[in-house]
């Protein structure tokens, strides 16, 4: 469609399409495309306005947004840029129309030109996708959730084991020390390198122990703390 402005109105010439696409007598003459009309103030996609004057409030949005991008950027030399705009309207029998509005200026004219699509298809389909994405993404971090739940509950059982062991390891310690005390107090133990040796060598085994009990205990600590 081409709209030609006056000072308050506007006459806009649009295809027969036009009123396919919005599915509404947009007050087109019989045997003319030319609708007489004023620049309307408004949003397109104000709710309980008809689809006729969501067209008109179309044209005239593409009017002032295109009349004053021409003013902000105008050169005598550069071709005249397209502008676009995105609204969803209201459309008798169905939940709206998504319309795509490119809108440029005539050179050496009062006129501008306006493309009008009907992208009410890619909408639904970028919703749809991104309702997808969306869906995947919460799926993914439920997955997630569970699969470091179970991962914290296996640890949790190798550290309880762990523990455990380590706890019965240096109760052996304490009993083999006690035995030895035992014997040497008996005189079963005769040699003293060899009562010296095996203290030693049970001090070793006892610090390991305890060192490797506390490094478990510390970690799993840790790893609540984070968690």
């Amino acid at each position: 469609s081409s709209c030609k402005s006056h000072r308050h109105s506007a006459d806009t010439i649009a295809s027969s399409s036009a009123s396919r696409m919005f599915g509404a007598d947009l007050g087109l003459q019989k045997g003319s495309a030319c609708l007489s009309h004023a620049m309307l103030d408004g949003s397109p996609e104000e709710p309980g306005i008809s689809t006729r004057e969501a067209f008109l409030r179309m044209v005239s949005c593409a009017w002032r947004v295109t009349t004053a991008y021409d003013v902000a950027d105008a050169s005598p030399d550069g071709p005249p840029q397209a502008r676009v705009q995105l609204w969803h309207v209201p459309k008798e029998g169905c939940g709206g129309l998504s319309v795509e509005v490119h809108s440029s200026s005539l050179p050496d004219s009062t006129a501008i030109v306006m493309v009008m699509r009907d992208i009410s298809d890619r909408t639904a389909r970028h919703a749809a996708e991104k309702a997808l994405l969306a869906e995947t993404a919460e799926k993914r971090i439920i997955a997630q959730k569970i699969r470091r739940e179970k991962d914290e509950e296996a640890n949790c059982f190798t550290r309880h084991e762990v523990k455990n062991g380590l706890l019965a390891a240096i109760g052996m310690c304490d009993s083999v020390r006690e035995l030895h005390e035992h014997g040497r107090a008996q005189g079963v133990i005769t040699s003293a390198d060899f009562d010296s040796a095996l203290l030693g060598h049970m001090s070793t085994l006892y610090g390991t122990l305890r060192g490797t009990l506390d490094t478990a205990l510390a970690h799993a600590m840790a790893r609540d703390v984070v968690n």
